[in-house]
């Protein structure tokens, strides 16, 4: 079934600059939520279809070699996430306008038009997912019958096998992102929070911060490896506070 768009949005133009030389890549038609792959050209995006009472009703649009296609068997769809080669989507959705109504990501072959089934009895939590190769991807979540499931896994698109790949948390992990097999994760505990990296190929965990309270978005700089955070702290959040305090 093919959704029909019942508001206006405005047209925007994706724009690629190369050696100080800009050209337009494409025109998209009342869009929002653009994410891409420049290595291996990919775009997704969503469209708004109408305003529910609680959640926006959606479709995605994905553009790859000059084709399209329309992701529409949901009520509202977000957080979509390319792999690294643009062949493989991962997004979550929800079946209604509820937000119960929740079923955790998904997985759509780019490259074969259809969607992939995984193996898995792991309860995925929100957006806590990302890419570590073109054909692993890791999620936070656990098992609900069984005790100390809390954990970072690997799924294997290619085996349709699952396994651990962060064990040893003190909390539980609201967002995480790779640099190599690496991860750098934040993970809370009642009022703690700690901001850690995991080193995968000794097993080392380093405390990197405790005051950050939630990070929004970190941008990885492949060649030096540094990590880029757009995050607020609990020393900001208590500044805040403070002022609003002092203004009353």
């Amino acid at each position: 079934m093919t959704g029909v768009q019942t508001c206006a949005l405005p047209i925007f133009d994706l724009y690629k600059v190369t050696n100080g030389v800009m050209t337009k890549n494409i025109s998209l038609d009342a869009v929002s939520n653009v994410v891409y792959n420049l290595k291996y050209p990919s775009y997704v995006y969503s469209i708004k279809k109408a305003n529910g009472n609680t959640l926006v009703n959606n479709e995605l649009k994905i553009i790859k070699n000059k084709s399209q296609i329309t992701l529409n068997n949901f009520y509202n769809a977000s957080d979509a996430k390319i792999s690294p080669n643009g062949e493989t989507l991962a997004y979550r959705i929800y079946s209604k306008d509820d937000i119960n109504s929740a079923e955790g990501m998904k997985l759509y072959s780019i490259k074969n038009g259809k969607q992939i089934q995984i193996n898995t009895k792991v309860l995925i939590s929100g957006n806590v997912y990302n890419w570590l190769s073109n054909n692993e991807i890791l999620y936070y979540g656990l098992m609900p019958d069984k005790q100390d499931s809390s954990k970072i896994y690997k799924y294997n698109l290619d085996t349709k096998k699952e396994e651990v790949y962060v064990d040893n948390l003190s909390g539980y992990v609201t967002y995480f992102t790779v640099d190599k097999d690496d991860v750098l994760f934040l993970q809370k505990n009642g009022d703690m929070s700690s901001l850690t990296f995991y080193e995968k190929s000794s097993g080392k965990y380093t405390s990197v911060d405790n005051l950050i309270d939630d990070v929004y978005k970190t941008v990885l700089n492949t060649k030096t490896s540094e990590v880029l955070i757009l995050a607020n702290s609990k020393t900001e959040n208590k500044r805040s506070e403070e002022r609003r305090v002092g203004k009353e």
